[in-house]
C-alpha cells in the first residue's frame, strides 16, 4: 500500500511535466507553422521549404512521443488507484472476517460496513478520476493564471483625466527630461527634451535605433517613461485616460496593420462617430491617393481585402493607412514612415495632399528621405536619446554636420542610382 501511494506521488509528478511540455510542443508548432505561412514568400525566396519541414517534423515527433508518455502515466495512475480501491476493500474484508470469527464484530454489523465501503467505492473512483484531471489540466491553469496576474494597461496609475482642452488647432507636446529603456534592453532616452507648438509639423530624424518610433509609442501610451515628462497641452500622459488620450491621435504606423474585413470598415475603425459617411471615407481616399485603388476593387468599398490586406500590395496598404488616419481627423498626427512603401510619383501626390492636412493640427513625422521633410516647421535630429539638432532643413544643412552628412550620403546615393558621375 505505501509503495502504492508513492507511486501516485510519482506519477502525478510525471503527468503534470509531461502535461506542460505538451502545451509548450503545440505552442511552438502552432507559432511555427502560423509564422512560416506568414512568411511564405520569404520561405519560397530563401529555399526553408525542406528546413522548416525536418523542424516542423521534429516538434511533431516530439508531441507524438510526449503524449505516449503522458497517456502511459496517466494510465498507470488510474490503474494505481484502482489497486488502491481494491487493496483497502480486501483488507477490510479479510480483517472484517477475522473479527466475526473471532466473535469481536457482529456479522450483520461486518455486512452493512462492507456494504457501505463497495458503495463509496465508485464516487472515490471518480473523485480520483477528477483529481487526475486536474492534475493533467494544471499546465494550463498555470497559464491563465499567468495572464490574471497581470496589470491590467494603464493600472500603473491613476489616469483620470479625460480632457486634453482645446483641440481645434492641435496641441501642444512637452518632453521633458525623458528617460526611457525597455525591459532587459538598452537605454533609449538619456534626458530627451523638446517642445512643439500647436499647429507645427516636426520631422524627426536620425540612425536606426535613436528612438524615433519609441518616442511614438511612448506618446501612444504603450509603454511609460521612466523619469522625466511628456505632455499634451500641458497634461502628462501618464495623468490621461488611455482611451482619450489615443482618441487625439492619429497614427500611421510603419509596418502597415489592415484587419480581415472590408475597406469600409479597415477606414471606419479610425473615426469616432458610430456612421461614417462614404462621402468622408472617399475624400480620405482621394488625399491619400488610393481613390483608383478602391475603385478598381471588385466591390469597391465593400471589398474584403483578407488577413493584414493580403489582397493589396504593400504601397496600396500604406495608402489605406494613411487614408484611415485622415478619416480620424486628429488633433496630433504621428507618421512613421508613411510613405516609404511608395513609388516616387504617389509618394509626391500624397506629400501634396499631407501639407493640407497638416493645417490646424500638429504633426510628427518620422522620415529617414529627407527630401519628403525639407517643408516641416522644424526638425529634430536625434542622436543616442537626446535632440542632437534641430531647426529648419537650410538651417541644419548650413551647421549641423549629423544631419548634412545624413543629407549629403542621401543625395549621392541618389545621383549614383541615377547614373550620374562626379565631373
Amino acid at each position: 500500500m505505501p509503495l502504492t501511494i508513492l507511486a501516485q506521488r510519482q506519477l502525478r509528478s510525471k503527468v503534470r511535466f509531461s502535461s506542460e511540455t505538451k502545451v509548450n510542443l503545440r505552442e511552438n508548432m502552432m507559432s511555427d507553422l502560423s509564422e512560416s505561412i506568414a512568411n511564405g514568400n520569404v520561405v519560397k525566396a530563401f529555399g526553408l521549404g525542406g528546413r522548416l519541414k525536418r523542424h516542423l517534423g521534429e516538434l511533431s515527433y516530439s508531441y507524438a512521443d510526449n503524449d505516449v508518455v503522458l497517456e502511459t502515466s496517466q494510465s498507470a495512475l488510474r490503474s494505481s488507484a484502482a489497486i488502491i480501491l481494491v487493496f483497502t476493500q480486501y483488507s477490510f474484508f479479510v480483517l472484517g472476517a477475522i473479527q466475526v470469527l473471532n466473535q469481536g464484530l457482529a456479522f450483520n454489523d461486518f455486512v452493512a460496513q462492507y456494504s457501505m465501503l463497495v458503495l463509496l467505492a465508485g464516487p472515490m473512483n471518480e473523485i480520483l478520476d477528477y483529481a487526475n484531471k486536474l492534475n493533467q489540466s494544471a499546465a494550463s491553469l498555470h497559464r491563465v493564471r499567468h495572464l490574471i496576474s497581470l496589470e491590467p494597461e494603464g493600472s500603473q496609475g491613476p489616469r483620470q483625466v479625460k480632457d486634453l482642452g482645446d483641440l481645434s488647432a492641435g496641441v501642444t507636446l512637452d518632453v521633458e527630461d525623458l528617460h526611457f529603456s525597455y525591459p532587459k534592453g538598452s537605454s533609449i532616452f538619456k534626458g530627451l527634451s523638446f517642445r512643439v507648438e500647436r499647429g507645427e509639423t516636426v520631422a524627426i530624424v536620425g540612425a536606426s535605433g535613436s528612438g524615433k518610433t519609441t518616442l511614438f509609442h511612448l506618446l501612444m501610451g504603450f509603454f511609460e517613461g521612466e523619469s522625466g515628462r511628456l505632455a499634451l497641452n500641458g497634461v502628462d500622459v501618464r495623468e490621461l485616460d488611455l482611451e482619450a488620450l489615443r482618441a487625439a491621435i492619429g497614427i500611421v504606423f510603419q509596418e502597415q496593420m489592415l484587419f480581415n474585413a472590408s475597406v469600409r470598415e479597415n477606414l471606419a475603425i479610425g473615426s469616432t462617430e458610430d456612421q461614417v459617411e462614404d462621402e468622408e471615407l472617399w475624400l480620405a481616399l482621394e488625399q491619400a491617393h488610393a481613390a483608383d485603388v478602391v475603385r478598381a476593387l471588385p466591390k469597391g468599398l465593400d471589398t474584403m481585402i483578407g488577413s493584414n490586406g493580403i489582397a493589396l500590395s504593400g504601397g496600396q496598404r500604406q495608402r489605406l493607412a494613411i487614408a484611415r488616419a485622415i478619416v480620424k481627423n486628429p488633433p496630433l498626427l504621428l507618421l512613421d514612415e508613411a510613405t516609404s512603401a511608395l513609388d516616387s510619383i504617389s509618394e509626391g501626390h500624397i506629400q501634396a495632399a499631407l501639407k493640407e492636412i497638416y493645417k490646424n493640427r500638429t504633426s510628427l513625422i518620422i522620415a529617414h528621405r529627407l527630401s519628403t521633410i525639407t517643408h516641416a516647421d522644424k526638425i529634430l535630429v536625434m542622436d543616442h536619446g537626446v535632440v542632437a539638432e534641430m531647426g529648419r532643413h537650410e538651417e541644419l544643412v548650413e551647421r549641423s554636420n549629423l544631419y548634412r552628412s545624413l543629407y549629403e550620403a542621401q543625395v549621392e546615393g541618389f545621383l549614383n542610382s541615377a547614373g550620374v558621375e562626379d565631373v
